[in-house]
């Protein structure tokens, strides 16, 4: 699992739903994206949430069947995690979502993917 990364929601969000929109993802020039673009990852969560989201995300990936990789988002609220969606082919290019996360863990981006690769070719050799 990699490190969990949060979306910083701007001051643009306050009193306002913090979801990411079509907008805050692709419309480079909208405030929604402007006020999506900042990241903390890891996430500033405490050692007691992170164990208790990736304890979960473990369970969800057994549970679904996951191989390989997926992508979860998910809602941290009073401590619990609430999974919200399942992503089980999500974008793998150098500036998606999955690419800060890896570079934290120490992977390059060439490694990341070569890392998934193995993952998958276990099941054949």
């Amino acid at each position: 699992i990699l490190p969990i990364k949060e979306i910083v929601f701007g001051p643009q969000f306050s009193g306002k739903a913090k979801v990411v929109t079509y907008d805050a993802k692709w419309e480079t020039q909208s405030a929604e994206y402007l006020g999506t673009s900042t990241f903390d990852c890891p996430a500033k969560i405490t050692q007691e949430e992170e164990e208790m989201v990736i304890t979960a995300t473990k369970k969800a990936c057994h549970a679904l069947g996951v191989r390989d990789y997926c992508r979860f988002d998910i809602r941290l609220k009073d401590g619990i995690p609430y999974f919200i969606d399942y992503n089980a082919n999500p974008a793998l290019g150098s500036r998606d979502a999955s690419a800060l996360p890896s570079a934290v863990f120490g992977l390059s981006y060439p490694e990341f993917l070569a890392a998934i690769v193995a993952v998958a070719l276990k099941r054949y050799r």
